[in-house]
């Protein structure tokens, strides 16, 4: 999962971090919620007959074509062995990705201040999947009608929130 940018004439201050997974094998565990440690050293869940595990890392990268670091592949199997019943014997495969945060850990929507046109969206982090529902909308709304919809104010959302001249 790699996030790409494009950079408009000034910067958002944002970082891209590695992060690792890998599916061991593990045969009885073929449905139920993504489980994580409270705080967020790891998590599981099960994934197409397989767990789906990763250390939750956020490691400072640049651009690249990211490879799981061995050393973080036997972190996250010690923490989940710690923390359950379930023994890691064997991994079916294991990858890493990109993604991109901004310092406070929020969404990037909206039009920048100093590029005329240039709308932003950036800072999905971990959250992307979870989240486009939510920020599509948002987009959309900021695209289209210069607002957010009622919908997402009425839940509190707002622009400022969103705003890429925070991270400035």
């Amino acid at each position: 999962m790699t996030s790409l940018m494009f950079w408009p004439a000034r910067e958002l201050h944002s970082s891209t971090k590695r992060f690792t997974r890998h599916h061991p094998r593990c045969l009885f565990f073929t449905a139920g919620p993504l489980l994580a440690d409270i705080d967020e050293q790891w998590y599981f869940k099960p994934d197409a007959g397989k767990v789906f595990a990763s250390p939750a890392d956020e490691t400072l990268s640049p651009p690249c074509d990211a490879q799981p670091d061995e050393y973080d592949v036997a972190v996250v199997a010690d923490r989940i062995e710690q923390a359950t019943t379930l023994r890691i014997r064997r991994l079916a495969s294991q990858w890493a990705g990109l993604r991109s945060f901004v310092a406070d850990h929020g969404l990037v929507a909206g039009f920048d201040s100093e590029s005329d046109g240039f709308f932003w969206l950036a800072g999905q982090g971990g959250a992307g999947i979870q989240t486009s529902p939510g920020i599509s909308m948002a987009v959309a709304g900021l695209i289209n009608d210069d607002q957010l919809p009622s919908e997402l104010r009425d839940l509190g959302l707002t622009e400022e929130s969103l705003s890429p001249s925070r991270q400035r």
